[in-house]
């Protein structure tokens, strides 16, 4: 009996002459459909990594356009505190490429007073001579709490440019020099790329974060 047994046993456990496990197909069963869960969700996360792949450029690309209508920052003192003919002046500017702009801060000598006939007249010209001096006759504005004179000119390209400031009154002539490199709006040496840091930043830490989650979805995945 107990051989009878063991050969019906034995004949339970083949089917076409293939064995089959002794042991039961639902442990199994559970730990493939887990893996198959795992397998969905990973697909899932590709899917989402591939469209932000997608979606940071567009903002990055978004940003840029901003920038190019944006300007070079504030204003920047080219002339500081010079006393030219009757009055002391500063000279500030926004040199743009296309249209740039000029300011010119207006005081008294001491003791003195400003001229009621004062006259300013820009000159720009490339320092290379390339083009003659263009002379721009400045608007007097009393808007501000402080007298200054302002005048919009023409920056070609990116070069540097000499600038002459021109005083004239009856009380007195004179005259000042500098000069100042004319830029693209919003896109000066460093400015596209401190502007850009923070993007970069954020950028580098998503696909920081991106990495660390697909790696620990592979350490379960591998368990």
């Amino acid at each position: 009996m107990e051989n009878l047994y063991s050969l019906e046993s034995d004949q339970c456990n083949c089917v076409n002459g293939a064995p089959l496990a002794a042991i039961s197909a639902h442990g199994n069963a559970c730990d493939f459909n887990q893996r198959l869960i795992k397998l969905r969700q990973m697909s899932i996360h590709k899917k989402r990594a591939r469209k932000s792949r997608f979606i940071l450029p567009l903002i990055i690309l978004g940003c840029l356009s901003s920038l190019a209508q944006a300007h070079n920052g504030p204003p920047f003192a080219i002339v500081v505190d010079q006393n030219t003919g009757p009055c002391n002046i500063s000279v500030w500017t926004h040199p743009d490429i296309g249209l740039g702009t000029f300011f010119v801060l207006v005081d008294p000598l001491s003791g003195s007073f400003i001229p009621s006939d004062l006259k300013i007249d820009l000159g720009i010209q490339p320092m290379n001579g390339r083009l003659p001096e263009v002379v721009y006759a400045m608007q007097r504005d009393n808007g501000r709490g402080q007298l200054q004179y302002n005048a919009q000119v023409n920056f070609d390209r990116q070069d540097f440019f000499r600038v002459r400031v021109h005083l004239q009154s009856a009380a007195g002539s004179g005259e000042v020099t500098s000069q100042v490199e004319a830029t693209p709006q919003g896109f000066g040496r460093w400015d596209l790329l401190f502007d850009l840091a923070p993007f970069l930043l954020i950028a580098a830490l998503f696909y920081h974060g991106v990495r660390k989650k697909r790696k620990k979805l592979m350490q379960k995945l591998s368990e």
